[in-house]
């Protein structure tokens, strides 16, 4: 039996199945099931958790190649499984699961019990693991005897409290519950960053400490901090990284101030940072970031061009802020343009309050070189006329420089050269991924026409592997295998 770790018959197995029709979907998993086993393939899980048996669904939990979406998309499927196999599915799936919102939606199911009845069958599961199942009596009393540093303070707390508290606690029902408070108010979080978060690089520590416990942070406790004096911004992007913030939390969260000043000289240079955040976990939309953010002149660093290397969602966050701006600013004049770019280096309010403030403001004298890049990111976003415009008023040479640099276009990137793979499977993945529709759909008509029922696409399937010829020659030979199969009576 062959698998997708490497093996070239479940690879074309896959593409075989993407490539068919749907309706065969069901039938082609049944048939290729050998080939798709014991790893289904990644791109292959969606169609599985919709079409595939439960023998397919349960390799498909185990797979450690699926994304979140996948893996949510499975979950929902083995749930539905009446299988006495499903609490196994179930603890495959969970600790192949790095998404702390899919934990966290497992541990919360009807399926909860058989999860943690089969994890516990198991034996050697860790702290770190099993956190989000705090709650489950057998769950509070591992983490209360095996008590380490993945656990908070707060956390082992709740499990002692919930379990009675046990007589190998050492404390008293009134210190475990002033304990079991301690991580979710500002001061007993900001007491966490102290202690463990006062260098940026234990961030991700923090994350992992913050994100899997099963008790939310107190929401409104942080809000009421936050609105007397701004949480330092390791703080917020904890918050941030959990599960269930809250969008109003993370609107209030994009209100920069003194509080920054606690992280050092750079502190106050990092709304972007949170920004990006909110952006990247879909909390707000790149206008409601706009319209939150304050003061506004500290996201022009999400304009900038970053390194895909470190920062994979740089570019699709500065399409979207910079699609956001343009819709702010559309309809402003040039000389209100200028006005708010001369007002920005020392206000501290939103982009729309900047335009508000702006009003009828029209300084005659140009603005200083801060606000000229200012007015350069609000061009950028602006119609060609009013941008033109505005450069023209100013007449200054490093603003003309500026706004060219930011509204350039860049050219699209040159399709790779060379002679395309004359292999059958590499042509069908290039097929499938690629941006050809037209030469997608011709390969459909053939397929349908060649191709008629499931039995001939699995055979295809079992073909394809290491056919040295094109997609026409691997369909017309499949066709020609299948025809003599055909009873004299089949059409």
């Amino acid at each position: 039996m062959t698998g997708w770790g490497g093996a070239v018959a479940g690879e074309a197995a896959a593409e075989v199945v993407l490539a068919a029709p749907a309706a065969y979907a069901g039938a082609l998993l049944e048939r290729l099931a050998p080939e798709l086993t014991p790893d289904v393939p990644a791109q292959l899980a969606e169609v599985v958790a919709a079409e595939g048996g439960p023998g397919l669904v349960l390799a498909a939990a185990d797979a450690h190649s699926l994304t979140d979406r996948q893996r949510d998309r499975l979950f929902t499927r083995i749930e539905r499984l009446d299988d006495d196999r499903r609490g196994t599915a179930l603890a495959a799936l969970y600790r192949s699961t790095r998404d702390p919102a899919l934990l966290h939606r497992m541990a919360a199911s009807p399926s909860a019990g058989a999860l943690v009845e089969a994890l516990l069958a198991r034996g050697a599961i860790v702290n770190a693991l099993i956190r989000p199942l705090a709650g489950h009596p057998e769950i509070d009393a591992r983490l209360v005897r095996r008590r380490d540093d993945t656990l908070t303070a707060g956390e082992f707390a709740r499990a002692a409290l919930r379990l009675g508290p046990p007589p190998e606690v050492d404390a008293t029902v009134d210190e475990l519950r002033a304990l079991a408070e301690s991580d979710r108010t500002p001061e007993g979080l900001l007491a966490l960053v102290d202690e463990h978060l006062a260098d940026s690089d234990h961030l991700a520590f923090g994350v992992r400490l913050l994100e899997r416990d099963a008790t939310p942070p107190d929401w409104d406790a942080h809000l009421d901090r936050h609105a007397r004096a701004p949480l330092p911004v390791r703080l917020r992007l904890l918050l941030l990284h959990r599960h269930d913030c809250p969008p109003a939390v993370a609107r209030a969260l994009l209100a920069d101030g003194d509080g920054g000043a606690s992280l050092g000289p750079s502190g106050r240079r990092r709304l972007p940072e949170v920004a990006a955040l909110v952006l990247d976990r879909g909390l707000l939309g790149a206008d409601e970031v706009l319209a939150a953010a304050r003061p506004v002149r500290r996201l022009m660093r999400l304009l900038e061009p970053g390194s895909p290397r470190r920062d994979r969602n740089a570019a699709a966050r500065r399409e979207a802020v910079r699609a956001a701006l343009a819709k702010a600013v559309a309809g402003v004049s040039p000389e209100r343009l200028r006005a708010a770019a001369r007002l920005a280096p020392a206000f501290d309010g939103t982009l729309p309050e900047l335009l508000d403030a702006a009003g009828a403001r029209h300084p005659a004298d140009a603005p200083a070189p801060a606000a000229l890049a200012f007015l350069a990111l609000l061009l950028e976003g602006a119609d060609a006329d009013v941008c033109a415009a505005a450069t023209a008023a100013v007449g200054s040479p490093l603003l003309e420089r500026l706004v060219t640099a930011r509204r350039r276009v860049p050219a699209p990137a040159p399709r790779p050269g060379g002679t395309p793979p004359r292999r059958a499977l590499p042509c069908l993945t290039a097929l499938r991924t690629g941006d050809d529709t037209a030469a997608r759909e011709a390969f459909r008509v053939r397929a349908d026409a060649l191709l008629r029922t499931p039995d001939a696409w699995a055979v295809a399937a079992r073909l394809l592997p290491g056919f040295d010829d094109t997609l026409d020659a691997w369909l017309a030979v499949s066709a020609a295998v299948v025809r003599p199969q055909r009873s004299p009576d089949r059409t």
